[in-house]
């Protein structure tokens, strides 16, 4: 399948400013959380040392790693701890697929790119109201939140990606008027 591959983003609306605001109530949304530059560089270089993923078809799930730079990334996303049934990595080796789906389970997700960086980081697919929606070249520590059980995909082009989530136990609405400050809206 020639066609997945990184121009693939262009098919996508990837600019977060082009979001209908729909999408960012009910489906991912840019999270207004800081992170540090060098505490994300710190954990993308941990990322690659994780080893005995639980795996799970084309995904790899590694518990969350025991170490001040993830500890200090937990610490900044603590206002959502008591929203919070897993923190994981997750990571997709490269030129897997998952194709098209909506999550039975996982209502609502926490989600941070890590590796690779820039535009070999293959983006998270939102199919909504007959768009195709992706996340923006991953160039800065970005943290979303979104909905798995509306249709998405990732198409992989070739290195392994890594990133952070962390699964909630309320649904994206509920998320969405418990944390709406955070929201880039």
């Amino acid at each position: 399948m020639e066609y997945i591959d990184k121009d693939r983003r262009k098919l996508l609306i990837t600019d977060v400013d082009r979001w209908p605001l729909s999408l960012k109530q009910n489906i991912i949304s840019k999270l207004k959380i800081d992170i540090d530059k060098d505490l994300w560089n710190e954990c993308c270089e941990i990322t690659k040392t994780l080893k005995n993923p639980k795996i799970r078809g084309a995904l790899q799930m590694y518990p969350w790693p025991d170490c001040k730079p993830f500890d200090n990334l937990k610490s900044k996303l603590e206002i959502f701890k008591n929203d919070v049934s897993n923190w994981f990595i997750m990571s997709q080796s490269g030129r897997s697929q998952v194709y098209p789906h909506n999550d039975p389970v996982r209502k609502c997700s926490v989600y941070m790119p890590l590796l690779p960086k820039g535009d070999d980081y293959t983006p998270l697919e939102i199919f909504y109201q007959n768009e195709q929606y992706g996340i923006p070249k991953n160039n800065d520590p970005t943290v979303y939140v979104w909905n798995p059980q509306v249709k998405h995909a990732v198409y992989q082009f070739g290195q392994p990606r890594y990133n952070v989530q962390m699964t909630m136990k309320i649904a994206y609405q509920e998320f969405f008027e418990k944390y709406k400050e955070l929201f880039d809206i």
